[in-house]
């Protein structure tokens, strides 16, 4: 080989990393070239995570990779990503790639399209409580609510228990899951399963009904109890009353605190549960006349809503008031993390963001995003366990599971088909429960 030819080549591959080195730099810090355009443009990301993992990423319909992934080098552009896992239902959305910014998903939760379900050996009910434990349930009909039917899984025992022949309204277990508390209009049982005993609860007043009892959170034999207008605190063991307030329209227990609405005007006050350290937290009474029912909801954050009559507040603490959110309402929900709040209405889901969230999607404090809206009533809806990204809620055919990331669609997933379902969530076991044409099933969730 020649001197020149050789002195050739050398220039050669001298121009060659001239050129080439600053595309790999260019490359390496996330720049591309648009062909199209023919000018050089800054590239974005993707992260993808989803439960389960391994799950396929597809990009405009191309695999890409396997769940959890980061996916550079893309081009500013909208993309169609799905996620795609065999036994499950796929996860499709349209995102947006920006330069220098890196698109993420990280609560994508893919829903099996044939869950595994149990069939529970109770009688025939469209109704049930299950206890904290998980070990008992009660069940009922709801054309046959004189009959409450008793089973215990431990010891494979059932047992019945007769009340009045009236819709049940309200059903709590004792935090030892050893008696329950049955209201059915006025009139309220207690039922102790060690004994196996059914009492009806009187009225202190033959004139004042019982509206509502709560148990004490310490206590298996203590309750309150909302007597006409009078809130008491009982020990039922010893038969001990004890006052706590007046003029009480509607109370709650929680985080060892009492909350209660004092009429007139509704204003809300929190005490300890011996009804010392009374606190007036709202300043402004409720612009409401002759509320009928009222639900006050609290976070685990100490945060307070409150549905009167279908209409929605949500407490303001630093104003000390209730603001008006919405109308049509029936229930709401905090999230497990506190940091958002499910309201439902006849066929509607809305959350509301508590909290600023920064991670993606980012929502602003008090930002409100429709969820579900439907043809058809909704008939209970819950925050799914796994996170507090996603729920499950009841139609009259089906129980469904929604996401609540509303940028392009909401993934949305028929996960179980049944008629009428009656559900509740159990932290322990893990596992739904719902009822299908009188029949009780359990359901894996996580």
């Amino acid at each position: 080989m020649s001197h020149i030819i050789r002195r050739l080549i050398f220039y050669g591959f001298c121009l060659l990393f001239v050129i080439i080195t600053p595309c790999i730099l260019l490359y390496a810090q996330g720049y591309g070239f648009d062909w199209q355009k023919k000018t050089v443009i800054q590239t974005g990301a993707l992260y993808i995570k989803s439960q389960p993992k391994n799950a396929t990423v597809l990009i405009d319909g191309k695999i890409i990779e396997k769940t959890p992934c980061l996916i550079k080098h893309l081009k500013p552009n909208q993309y169609t990503i799905t996620v795609k896992l065999n036994g499950y239902h796929s996860w499709q959305k349209t995102l947006k790639i920006d330069s220098n910014l890196v698109t993420e998903a990280r609560e994508i939760l893919l829903t099996p399209q044939s869950p595994i379900l149990e069939l529970l050996p109770i009688l025939p009910s469209n109704r049930f409580k299950l206890s904290d434990n998980s070990q008992q349930i009660i069940s009922w009909q709801k054309n046959q609510p004189d009959t409450i039917d008793y089973f215990d899984f431990n010891q494979y025992q059932q047992k019945q228990f007769k009340t009045a022949n009236a819709t049940i309204d309200q059903f709590n277990w004792s935090p030892d899951d050893k008696k329950i508390l049955i209201q059915q209009k006025d009139t309220w049982f207690l039922i102790d399963l060690t004994n196996q005993k059914t009492t009806q609860l009187t009225s202190q007043n033959p004139n004042q009904s019982i509206n509502k009892i709560i148990w004490h959170p310490s206590g298996n034999n203590k309750i309150f109890f909302l007597q006409g207008t009078t809130l008491f605190q009982q020990d039922l063991s010893s038969n001990t009353l004890v006052k706590i307030s007046d003029n009480i329209f509607d109370f709650t227990i929680a985080n060892n605190s009492l909350f209660y609405l004092k009429e007139p005007g509704y204003f809300l006050y929190s005490t300890n549960l011996t009804g010392e350290n009374i606190k007036q937290l709202t300043i402004r009474p409720i612009l409401q006349n002759n509320i009928k029912k009222t639900n006050l909801v609290i976070g685990p954050n100490g945060q307070i809503a409150l549905v009167a009559d279908n209409l929605f507040y949500l407490y303001k603490r630093d104003d000390r008031i209730f603001e008006i959110i919405q109308n049509d309402i029936h229930d709401a929900f905090f999230s497990p993390d506190g940091k958002k709040l499910l309201i439902m209405g006849s066929n509607e889901i809305w959350v509301i963001y508590l909290d600023k969230q920064t991670s993606q999607p980012q929502k602003e404090i008090g930002q409100k995003d429709l969820i579900v809206r439907l043809g058809q009533p909704i008939l209970q809806v819950i925050w799914h366990p796994a996170d507090s990204s996603h729920i499950i809620f009841t139609t009259q055919d089906a129980i469904k599971i929604a996401e609540i990331d509303n940028r392009d669609n909401i993934n949305l997933s028929d996960f179980i088909n049944a008629q009428n379902p009656w559900i509740q969530y159990i932290a322990k076991t893990k596992k739904l429960y719902f009822t299908d044409q009188q029949k009780l099933f359990n359901v894996k969730l996580n």
